[in-house]
């Protein structure tokens, strides 16, 4: 279920794919201050709408197993264990 206030999951992936290559442009030599705080701007917008997307996937996650009385989250691992 998607209701309007929600961001989707496609807006999720733009957002991520964009900071990907603001990141890129940032790390290039020779951009101009105004452009490289033009870029980070966009990017600290993008960053938030995604940390939004995210917290509202892990909300319904949490929804979704509070359905079912045997269900637990579990952290995973560290990624270096």
């Amino acid at each position: 279920m998607n209701s309007a206030r929600e961001p989707s999951a496609a807006s999720f992936e733009a957002a991520l794919g964009r900071l990907q290559q603001i990141a890129a442009t940032l790390e290039q030599e020779g951009l101009e201050l105004h452009e490289a705080l033009a870029l980070f701007e966009e990017g600290v917008a993008l960053l938030r709408q995604a940390e939004q997307v995210l917290g509202a996937s892990e909300l319904r996650v949490r929804q979704l197993l509070g359905e079912g009385e045997a269900a637990r989250l579990e952290p995973f691992p560290p990624a270096d264990a």
